[in-house]
């Protein structure tokens, strides 16, 4: 767990405590009515508070606490179970640094047991000699859970448990690396002028929520500063809190760990921005793949020739369809010489100078990544074309050039054969 999670004392959430268990006192069953949202249609249940219980840091003595974790037991009196989230908002409340579990503390929705679990309150029981009957433990630490060793806490995150167990897995094995890049909260970034695609991004956002919005200057910082040079090319995806910028997806607000997507060539990094919180990590995780992931394997003797221009810059040229869509292309090339002859033929009338450019391995993943397809040129059979994305494939079947996308192996089995070295 990142080291700039914030803590409380822990009289703090003593007094959060004792409040609610002063409204389970006072009124334990609750009428709720929501609307189901994949069902489309109102409902409701009426549920009773059949117990609670500490568990965490402050179970366990803790003199300073990161957030306050209790695991609470309902009974459905009749109509539809609601959840113990419904249950919370109507009956406790949301308050600053506490967490609700709903089961209990053997089989409950965080996912892992509580064996330190303290029971507090239950209809009848003395819950404040039991809040009294807790020591205070100065060297009570935090318990260590393999989830903390991402940087993000779980409750950051979209998927579950089982799932960031998978990613740890991945990394350990050295096939995925992260990195992350804490937030600047000092002031507020400014847009540049210049800058195409910074203000296409404030656009796309402009309709998004206030907390998604304010990841906004955090996003532009990273992308700044990580993966340039950037151009206006960005795509939507599924949800409004994810788009691909360039070869770098990312996921926001509640973001989930997208490590697949590093299973492609399309992607070559995940940016994960929650949302800003108090307790934080406030930041950037980033996923890249190490070095015995399973592409990075296969392309390590592969090289190739790409077209720059005199600053470095990668040369792509966009191809536009009837339906107003366009895609990014790379052409590569097996030698120096076809690669200057083909800018030769390709150079216009005031348009930059090209020139080669080897690249191999990681690089030539990344630059990939940078595009929507590639020409493989060779010296035997000319160029062949490959659509990385649907938006390639949609502009080229117009030309009935290609209807398909290669799929990962027909990418790197085509580059293995046409530009492979020992």
């Amino acid at each position: 767990m990142a080291e700039s999670e914030e803590r409380k004392p822990r009289e703090f959430y003593t007094r959060a405590l004792i409040r609610i268990c002063e409204k389970l006192e006072s009124q334990d069953t609750y009428e709720l009515h929501w609307k189901d949202r994949y069902l489309h249609r109102q409902c409701r249940g009426t549920l009773r508070a059949e117990s609670l219980w500490v568990v965490g840091s402050y179970a366990r003595g803790a003199s300073t606490c990161g957030d306050l974790d209790l695991v609470l037991k309902l009974s459905l009196v009749d109509g539809v179970h609601a959840g113990h989230a419904q249950f919370v908002s109507k009956a406790l409340r949301r308050s600053s640094g506490v967490r609700y579990y709903g089961g209990d503390p053997s089989a409950n929705s965080s996912g892992v047991s509580f064996p330190e679990a303290v029971h507090i309150w239950s209809k009848g029981f003395d819950w404040r000699g039991a809040i009294d009957s807790i020591a205070v433990d100065p060297s009570a630490q935090r318990f260590q859970r393999p989830s903390d060793e991402i940087p993000l806490r779980p409750e950051q995150l979209y998927d579950d448990l089982e799932a960031i167990e998978v990613l740890l897995k991945r990394r350990a094995e050295g096939e995925i690396d992260w990195r992350f890049h804490p937030a600047d909260l000092s002031g507020n970034l400014l847009i540049e002028a210049s800058s195409d695609w910074e203000h296409r991004l404030a656009r796309y956002f402009r309709l998004s929520g206030r907390r998604t919005q304010a990841l906004l200057p955090h996003l532009i910082r990273y992308l700044r500063e990580n993966c340039g040079p950037l151009y206006s090319r960005f795509n939507r995806a599924s949800r409004s809190t994810e788009l691909q910028v360039e070869g770098t997806f990312v996921t926001m607000g509640r973001p989930w760990l997208a490590h697949r997507l590093l299973d492609t060539p399309v992607v070559s990094r995940i940016a994960l921005i929650p949302h800003l919180s108090q307790r934080g990590p406030n930041g950037v995780l980033e996923l890249r793949r190490a070095a015995k992931h399973p592409l990075e394997d296969r392309i390590r003797n592969v090289a190739a020739y790409v077209l720059t221009t005199a600053d470095g810059i990668l040369s792509r040229e966009c191809y536009g369809g009837r339906l107003r869509t366009e895609c990014e292309v790379v052409d590569l090339f097996s030698t120096a010489d076809q690669a200057a002859e083909y800018a030769k033929e390709e150079t216009v009338l005031d348009g930059p100078v090209l020139a080669p450019a080897r690249i191999e391995g990681s690089a030539l993943l990344d630059t990939l990544s940078c595009a929507d397809a590639i020409y493989v040129h060779t010296q035997s059979i000319g160029a062949e074309l490959l659509c990385l994305t649907h938006m390639a494939r949609v502009v080229f079947s117009e030309n009935e050039e290609s209807t398909q996308v290669a799929t990962t192996d027909q990418v790197m089995d085509a580059l293995a054969e046409a530009y492979g070295h020992k």
